[in-house]
């Protein structure tokens, strides 16, 4: 039933949605860290399945992508990066590596396979919360799935999450 990205990070990701929200073909998603919305994408499939949802990513590039990608699905593609106040930030572009954790993207120069990605390149973003994202975007409480993958930054994300307030079903943290 649920037709996930080839590139998807997390084994039985699909048996994992059909165990927690069963047979859903018109859910809610939210993810943090889209990358191009469909390359280690969490819900990529199920913005292909007709689920609504918010996609945020702060690389211009990326974002771009992004909106192409999903350019017939019913989603909306905000450029920011989220983390636990507004305010512009620089943001390290490395691929689906791009960072705001300055340790973070240390570790990645240390480990082989993660080698070139980041050459220095940065953007100046906007840094919004998340909270406020989800209001703006008039995402409804209790929605099914909250994914951040947002290399190092998670624990920023959330920071400005309410998660009593929206109490998503499902939440996937990758870190």
């Amino acid at each position: 039933f649920y037709q996930l990205s080839q590139s998807c990070q997390i084994p039985r990701l699909a048996e994992l949605y059909q165990m927690f929200l069963g047979f859903k073909p018109d859910g809610y998603f939210v993810e943090v860290g889209a990358y191009d919305g469909e390359y280690v994408s969490n819900t990529s499939g199920l913005a292909d399945l007709g689920w609504r949802g918010l996609y945020i990513e702060p690389v211009t590039v990326y974002y771009e992508l992004c909106i192409k990608r999903h350019q017939y699905n019913q989603v909306n593609v905000v450029q920011c990066a989220i983390g636990a106040e507004e305010k512009m930030v620089d943001i390290s572009v490395g691929g689906p590596l791009s960072s705001l954790s300055e340790e973070t993207i240390a570790h990645f120069d240390s480990l082989n396979w993660a080698k070139g990605f980041h050459s220095g390149n940065k953007e100046m973003v906007k840094q919004c919360v998340l909270d406020d994202v989800l209001s703006n975007y008039q995402v409804p409480n209790q929605f099914d799935v909250l994914s951040i993958d947002v290399e190092g930054y998670e624990s920023e994300v959330i920071k400005g999450f309410s998660i009593n307030k929206w109490q998503p079903k499902l939440v996937i943290i990758e870190l």
